[in-house]
Order: C-alpha cells, then sequence, then structure tokens
C-alpha cells in the first residue's frame, strides 16, 4: 500500500456543537479520498472503543451510509477512519454526521441488539465534477458509429433470446404433450378390459333377471289373491275397531266426570281442614295475645302506679311543694323551688316572683325531660362522597324532632374540616375545622358524634366528641370534644340534615355508615 497516492482530510468533530474547519473539496468518481475524524465532547476525546459506528452521507444524489462491514470504515479510540466510497458524495455539497450505536445491557455487537443511539454534529465538504466523465466520450468522431454498431449487436442478442426462449416452449408443449398422450392410452386400455368384464357380468345378469321375472310374476298372482282376503278381513277388522273406539270413548268420558268429582270432593275436604286448622290457629294466637295483652297492660299500669309513687316520694324528698293541678302565679313559691303536680306528675321550677308584698305572683315553668332517641334513616357510602343529606327518614316519610343525634363510623379523605347545615339553611352551616381529630382506619369505629341541641332563642347548639373506638352509641373516650352554635332563625325543630366536606377535596371514604336518630322533649 506504499505506492498508493490518497487525499487526505482530518475534520475536528464534536457530539455536540458544530465546529469551524477549513473547507476541502473532492472529485467525483476518486475512490482515494480518505477522511480523519477526532471525535470530542465539549473538547474532551471520546472513546468510541467497543461502540458501533456508522457514517451517514446527504449528497445531491440521495442518503448513502459507511460501516465496518463494508471494510471502509474504522475506529480506533476517538478516531474515526473513513475511506470515502465513490457513492458517498456526488457534485455539489455534502453533509456528513456519524452515529454512534451503544447498548445499555452490555457492549453491542451491531445496530439490532442496540438500544442508545447518539448522533454528533454536522460537517460538510463540496465535490465536483472531473473534466473526463461519462459525457466526455460525446466529443469523440468515432462516438456515433460506435453507438450504431452497439444497438444492432445488442438488438441482435434480444432478437436471438427471444427464438431461444419460443424454442424452448415449444419443446416443453411437446413434451407434455406426450406425456399426456400415454397416459391417455393408458388409461383407455384398462377401461376397455373393465367394460369387457362387465359386459359379461351384464349379461349373466340379465339371464338371472329373466328367470326372476317369471317367478315375480308367478309370486304377483298369489299375492293378488292373498291381498283380496287380506282386504276383506281388514274391512271386518276395521268395524270392530270402530264399535270399540265408541265404547272406550263413553268409558272414558264417565272415567274422566268421575275423576273431576273426586278431585273437587277431595280439595274442598283439604280447604275445609286448612280453614279449620287456621281458624284454630288465630283463635291460639288471639287468646295468647289477648293474654299478653292483659299481662302487659297490668305491667304497664302497676310500673305507671309505682312510677308515679316513686317520683312523688323523691319529690317528696326533695322538698317539692304538691298540688292537684298546674301551679299558678298565685302559687306560693320561691326562686328554684319545684311543685308536682299530683294528677299528671308533671313537675314545674319556680323561675322567679314579682310584684310587691301584698301583690306578689310567681312565675312557674315546667321540667322537660327527654324521651328515647329514635331511628331515622342509616345510610352506608358505596363510594367517596363528600355530601351526605337526609331529607326522609328510612320510610321515605319528612321527620321532625326536637334534638337529632349523628353517629359516623368510618374515614375522611382529603382533610377532616366539615359543615353542618339544618331544614333549609343550606346557604349557612356551622363549621368544624377538625371535625375527626384522627382518621381511624378501622370502618367499624366511631369516628364522630354530633348532639344538636333543641333550638333556643333563634340558636342551634351542636356539641361534636370522637376519636373513640365505636364501643356501643357512643364513643367511649371522647379525645376531641367541640360545641358550636348556630343561627337558625326560627327553626324549633329540626326536619332536615347535611353534613359536607369544607372543600371539594375533602370526602368520607366509601363503607362509611350514618346513623341519624331523633328524640322529643316532654
Amino acid at each position: 500500500m506504499d505506492n498508493v497516492l490518497l487525499k487526505e482530510y482530518e475534520v475536528a468533530l464534536d457530539l455536540k456543537r458544530p465546529i469551524p474547519m477549513r473547507s476541502f473539496e473532492v472529485v467525483e468518481g476518486d475512490t482515494g479520498n480518505r477522511i480523519t475524524a477526532t471525535l470530542t465532547d465539549g473538547g474532551e476525546a471520546v472513546d468510541l472503543t467497543g461502540y458501533y459506528v456508522m457514517a451517514v452521507f446527504s449528497t445531491t444524489a440521495g442518503i448513502s451510509v459507511q460501516s465496518p462491514e463494508g471494510g471502509n470504515l474504522t475506529v480506533s479510540g476517538n478516531t474515526v477512519v473513513m475511506d470515502l466510497s465513490p457513492d458517498s458524495f456526488a457534485p455539489g455539497l455534502v453533509e456528513c454526521e456519524l452515529q454512534i450505536y451503544s447498548s445499555a445491557s452490555g457492549e453491542p455487537t451491531g445496530v439490532t441488539d442496540s438500544d442508545v443511539l447518539v448522533t454528533t454534529a454536522r460537517f460538510n465538504f463540496t465535490c465536483r465534477r472531473a473534466i473526463l466523465n461519462g459525457e466526455s466520450i460525446n466529443a469523440c468522431p468515432q462516438f456515433p458509429l460506435l453507438t450504431q454498431t452497439l444497438a444492432g449487436i445488442e438488438q441482435a442478442e434480444e432478437q436471438r433470446q427471444t427464438n431461444e426462449a419460443a424454442r424452448q416452449s415449444n419443446e416443453d408443449l411437446r413434451s407434455a404433450a406426450e406425456t399426456a398422450r400415454q397416459t391417455a392410452e393408458a388409461a383407455r386400455q384398462t377401461s376397455e378390459t373393465a367394460r369387457q368384464a362387465a359386459e359379461a357380468v351384464r349379461q349373466e345378469n340379465e339371464a338371472a333377471r329373466q328367470t326372476a321375472e317369471a317367478a315375480r310374476d308367478t309370486a304377483e298372482t298369489a299375492r293378488d289373491t292373498a291381498e283380496s282376503a287380506r282386504a276383506s278381513a281388514e274391512t271386518a277388522r276395521e268395524t270392530a275397531e270402530t264399535a270399540r273406539a265408541s265404547a272406550e270413548t263413553a268409558r272414558a268420558s264417565a272415567e274422566t266426570g268421575r275423576q273431576t268429582a273426586e278431585t273437587a270432593r277431595a280439595s274442598a275436604e283439604t280447604a275445609r281442614n286448612t280453614a279449620e286448622t287456621a281458624r284454630a290457629s288465630a283463635e291460639t294466637a288471639r287468646a295468647a295475645a289477648e293474654t299478653a295483652r292483659v299481662t302487659a297492660e297490668n305491667g304497664r299500669v302497676s310500673a305507671e302506679t309505682q312510677r308515679a309513687a316513686d317520683f312523688s316520694e323523691m319529690m317528696a324528698s326533695a322538698g317539692a311543694i304538691t298540688g292537684s293541678g298546674a301551679p299558678t302565679s298565685s302559687t306560693v313559691g320561691a326562686p328554684g323551688k319545684i311543685y308536682l303536680d299530683l294528677t299528671t306528675l308533671r313537675a314545674y321550677v319556680c323561675c322567679g316572683e314579682t310584684g310587691g308584698f301584698d301583690q306578689r305572683e310567681y312565675v312557674w315553668e315546667p321540667i322537660s325531660y327527654r324521651r328515647e332517641w329514635k331511628p331515622i334513616k342509616t345510610v352506608t357510602l358505596t363510594e367517596d362522597t363528600r355530601t351526605v343529606e337526609f331529607k326522609k327518614d328510612a320510610n321515605g316519610n319528612n321527620f321532625s324532632y326536637d334534638e337529632l343525634r349523628l353517629t359516623i363510623r368510618g374515614a375522611m379523605t382529603g382533610g377532616s374540616a366539615v359543615r353542618l347545615y339544618f331544614n333549609t339553611e343550606l346557604m349557612r352551616g356551622m363549621s368544624f375545622s377538625s371535625f375527626t381529630g384522627v382518621n381511624v382506619s378501622d370502618m367499624t369505629k366511631c369516628m364522630a358524634q354530633l348532639y344538636c341541641r333543641k333550638p333556643f332563642d333563634n340558636f342551634a347548639r351542636v356539641d361534636k366528641g370522637n376519636g373513640g373506638d365505636g364501643s356501643g352509641d357512643g364513643i367511649s373516650i371522647a379525645k376531641n370534644v367541640m360545641t358550636a352554635y348556630l343561627w337558625v332563625d326560627g327553626i324549633t325543630k329540626y326536619t332536615r340534615f347535611c353534613v359536607e366536606g369544607q372543600s371539594t377535596s375533602v370526602k368520607f371514604k366509601t363503607g362509611t355508615v350514618f346513623t341519624l336518630e331523633g328524640r322529643d322533649l316532654d
């Protein structure tokens, strides 16, 4: 290789940005061009050992690629040596960039197993046409004669190839036709042999058929005679069968009527027995119920009597004033003094006295007591929900109570601040900034319990406790107790209740159980 003359060019190439370089020019068709590219990354040399490198050229004739498989691209350290292939450049501007393939799982052996591609910045050079090229021969005096001679040779060769193809095709057709003729002749001879054997069998069969036909004629005559006798016997049988069928129909009708009557009788007897049993059971139940009612009534009267006696004794021990009928303004008492109406067992408290010494009047107010809690409705969430509202009870009816109690077992997401609304007051509500205290993960635990007290002087009071373990109806350990008041503007009873998250992000989790109860004050 020492006597080979090469044009060698050196190029400084960076991964990310073009580097200014001296322009150079190659000549179309030359095979002795070599480019040595030194690769850096921000001035630091890039070691290409173990990577797969390809050089991609963009020319006026299209895109060309040089790779190690072609033997005209080698890599050493951060240097790439490219012996330019003539199809890698064409007259005009030529642009080049390097594509470097590597693999995250190890050293690649080619492009197919590489999953990481890095492309360098571009460099370019120019290409010009040589003075002596494929079009230069047009200037020679012998060119027209040479062109005509070549055209004649090419035309004669094409005609020879066409004739040879036609001859070969005809030979193939003739050989195929001869093969088909021989096959058909063999089939004909086989068919003729089979025909002759079949003809012999046919003649034997024909003789047997004629013999059988004579026997058939004889048998047919005998059959006609027997058929006449059979027809006569069949007519007699049909007459007898018709008579039998008529008799059977009459018998079946009579049997059906008997069975129908028997079924009706049995059904009536069963219904009678059932009714009698039901009557006896009802009578027994009625008697038992009456006994239970009498017992309960006796117990109620006895309990009521005992309760009245206990109440009277309790009031007497407390120094209460007793009398028949409700106290009036003239009933003498003192602030805080208790008065007991023995006719209704209703207690009153003296709230004060007015007037002078001779015209003193006393103010008595009845003492209210709370009745038992009654269930209104229980709701179990089937999805995360921000707002839970109670408008009707479990039976779809309106409700109205002096006080409400809401028990919540479950958890919240997105925060713990909620707002409460009563009746139609959806524009105003009271807020609890730390409603749950802690978000319990056990959905069976009691998260919070609200007591909505009877509205007083246009204010609703809500006592809230939370953080216990949910034992019983209340919270066994109230870790977070809060009280809030809301101006309710004339509301005397609760007929509607709503609890919702302070913002759209605050929601009660799926599975949370809400139980609303109500009670009145007597």
